[in-house]
């Protein structure tokens, strides 16, 4: 017996309810049954979770990951990696991030996300191993250069920053808001100003 897609709207309702009501586990629930009946389709992720979720980018995440599971081809990561992004930075984000290196081992993205959280909440000690095992098992990834630049900034080692981040602009195949980020963060290092 097919899906009946028109309960989607019913999932999602039932979805924004609880988590305005703070059940979160709840909510997440109602997303992932609407994901099933879409198919797990990257464009409903976009259209109907994360317009709703862009400022809980954990939560969004925990929608997510079943759905990588479902679809984890490149335009499904490319639903994931902006949200990963947002989620780095925040000190809760631990757990989350620490699942998606576990499903994902081989997928430098994730991993470099953890690296990075560890940079930013001053937990130094904890990203170094993660930064190394990236340069030894990615040393080509335009994500393991740039975490590798913030370990290098983080610990002093201003010229090694640069040196990273000159290697994640000179690869072709940077991403484009990924190599902005890069030259803007060269330009900052340099003392030179942004064009």
């Amino acid at each position: 017996m097919a899906a009946d897609i028109n309960s989607i709207p019913a999932h999602l309702n039932l979805a924004k309810a609880y988590y305005e009501a703070g059940r979160r586990d709840d909510a997440i629930r109602e997303w992932q049954k609407a994901a099933e009946l879409a198919g797990y389709s990257p464009d409903f992720y976009r259209n109907s979770v994360m317009l709703y979720l862009k400022d809980d980018p954990i939560t969004a995440l925990d929608v997510l990951i079943p759905g990588l599971r479902h679809n984890s081809k490149r335009e499904m990561w490319d639903v994931v990696m902006p949200v990963l992004d947002r989620a780095t930075p925040l000190p809760e984000a631990e757990p989350v991030l620490q699942r998606l290196v576990d499903e994902y081992p081989d997928n430098p993205g994730p991993r470099a996300a953890l690296a990075r959280h560890y940079v930013i909440n001053d937990q130094i000690e904890r990203a170094k191993p993660i930064v190394d095992d990236l340069r030894q098992r990615f040393p080509d990834e335009a994500v393991t250069h740039f975490v590798s630049a913030d370990y290098f900034q983080a610990t002093g080692q201003i010229d090694q920053a640069i040196a990273e981040l000159e290697a994640v602009v000179s690869d072709p195949r940077t991403l484009p808001p990924m190599r902005r980020a890069a030259q803007d963060r060269i330009n900052q290092l340099k003392g030179t100003p942004n064009p």
